[in-house]
């Protein structure tokens, strides 16, 4: 920070002469007859905006740096994937692999008599106290008596396998809409720009329930709903969130064969202290079960104001996106309103 302070002195320099340099509002104004209070709190709002700013670079030019493993000032694809595996807790040994931050050391920390790079039943029992045995066997995949630090990490290698995978989809997406001279590397207003570009993908994918690329009404009427803490049934009604996932959860406990139906024989073991009075009264198509539809149809749902407010945001929205007026906002449409021209 003290590199970019000239910086940070003709900020202020801007807006207060170096006389009034950090002074409260009082001193401020008695040495600015005439000025007012608002004027004050604006340039102090400017001040702290520009100062934000500023960290805000410094952050990512240290982060950017960081992820520059080669010095050469920009990141390649293995460097941002790398990048983005340490976001996610995994570093790349001096193996190559991506393991779970501090795995290797946690291996050689329980490898301790003798330091022979495997850990036998002894050892594994001194640390993991609680453990049992069997617990080690089922680690022992060749069942030699030791694990070796492969045998650790091939417990999470499907995990971490997906974790590379999710990511190089990421690298692939930053490339595609970030590399825009197509040199295979990234500088770092690329990667600005390409991360900003994915952020709003994610965010379009977040409302796109159905994943087909655009939005509909009724997509953002449940995207404003979900904000609100309502969640939407499969038919379509809304409930409130908390209430919802309590008797989903009872639901799916007294539902012991999965059928989506309870009976009255899974009611009465999973309510012992009930009856079969209990159970007709809430069977109100008197077929002999429960459904989420029969529970939650003598349940409230949202004041009329959220859904009203719900419709109006999803009628606004694409009143405002909906260039080609055929009633909804396909990405395209919804990142050229979102993102700026010379960042698409």
């Amino acid at each position: 920070m003290a590199g970019k302070m000239h910086i940070f002195l003709a900020i202020w320099s801007l807006t207060v002469s170096a006389d009034n340099f950090f002074t409260t509002e009082r001193e401020w104004l008695a040495k600015n007859p005439g000025k007012k209070k608002n004027e004050y709190d604006k340039l102090l709002q400017a001040f702290q905006q520009r100062l934000a700013d500023e960290r805000a670079e410094d952050y990512e030019d240290e982060q950017f740096a960081d992820a520059d493993l080669n010095k050469d000032g920009t990141h390649s694809k293995d460097e941002v994937l790398t990048d983005l595996m340490r976001q996610n807790g995994y570093d790349l040994d001096k193996q190559g692999m991506y393991v779970s931050v501090g795995a290797r050391d946690l291996f050689e920390s329980i490898d301790r008599s003798p330091k022979d790079g495997k850990v036998d039943l002894k050892e594994y029992l001194a640390h993991f106290k609680g453990h049992t045995e069997k617990d080690f066997k089922k680690s022992d995949a060749d069942g030699d008596g030791f694990h070796t630090f492969e045998e650790q990490m091939a417990l999470t290698a499907e995990h971490d396998a997906g974790a590379v995978k999710s990511n190089q989809e990421v690298v692939n997406y930053y490339f595609q809409y970030g590399d825009k001279n197509k040199d295979g590397k990234l500088d770092k207003k690329e990667r600005r720009h390409a991360a900003k570009h994915h952020g709003v993908h994610i965010e379009f994918n977040e409302i796109d329930f159905n994943q087909d690329g655009k939005h509909t009404r009724d997509e953002l009427i449940q995207a404003d709903m979900r904000k609100n803490q309502y969640v939407m049934h499969s038919n379509g009604a809304f409930f409130e969130e908390e209430m919802y996932g309590r008797i989903e959860d009872d639901f799916g406990r007294l539902d012991k064969n999965r059928d989506g139906k309870v009976s009255q024989e899974e009611f009465l073991k999973g309510n012992p202290k009930s009856n079969e009075a209990a159970f007709k009264a809430v069977d109100f198509n008197k077929d002999g079960f429960h459904t989420m539809d029969e529970i939650l149809s003598k349940q409230s749902g949202p004041p009329k104001s959220a859904m009203k407010m719900a419709e109006d945001f999803a009628d606004d929205n694409i009143k405002a996106l909906d260039k080609n007026g055929d009633g909804v906002v396909t990405w395209d449409e919804y990142r050229r309103e979102t993102i700026p021209d010379d960042e698409l």
